[in-house]
């Protein structure tokens, strides 16, 4: 205990401090933790959706493990790619937590709908989990040029006029 004392005067810091640090870090990596699982909860209820809404249709649904495109390996997320014909759709994990246009996004997914006979051929959207505690929708969406902040709750019929593209065989 003289140690710490000595060593906290030598230093000119408290011993007290330290220990808020400490649970302060221990706290975001429980927060992370917890954040990571209910990003892989939701991106796995994304494709059990997907796979109701779009039964009947001639849409191959693939899911599969991937790294978020700007993780460090740390950890894995499903990644769902839909295929009608020669169009396709894939939702991409992209970052637990990201930054655009000033404003802070959790669980950002990319949404590109990839049809080759239309011009723009690929529309692009991002879904990112809404951060206020009122909201119980899993996503918002928002066109990927837009600002964040002017994303919808993600509904099943915002979702099929996102993928409209994948079924135009026309």
């Amino acid at each position: 205990m003289a140690e710490l004392s000595v060593g906290a005067l030598e230093y000119e810091m408290s011993v007290t401090p330290g220990r808020r640090q400490r649970a302060s870090c221990e706290q975001r990596q429980l927060q992370t933790l917890q954040d990571i699982g209910t990003f892989r909860e939701r991106m796995q209820r994304l494709a059990e959706n997907l796979m109701a809404w779009l039964e009947g249709n001639e849409v191959t649904i693939t899911v599969r493990e991937m790294l978020p495109t700007a993780s460090t390996g740390a950890y894995t997320l499903p990644g769902i790619v839909l295929h009608c014909g020669r169009n396709w759709a894939g939702f991409t994990p992209q970052a637990l937590y990201s930054v655009k246009g000033g404003i802070q996004l959790k669980g950002e997914v990319t949404l590109a709908v990839d049809n080759p006979r239309r011009h723009p051929r690929t529309e692009k959207y991002v879904l990112c989990m809404p951060g206020h505690l009122l909201s119980t929708a899993d996503w918002a969406i928002h066109r990927d040029e837009r600002t964040p902040g002017k994303g919808k709750v993600l509904t099943r019929e915002l979702l099929m006029t996102a993928l409209a593209p994948l079924f135009d065989n026309a």
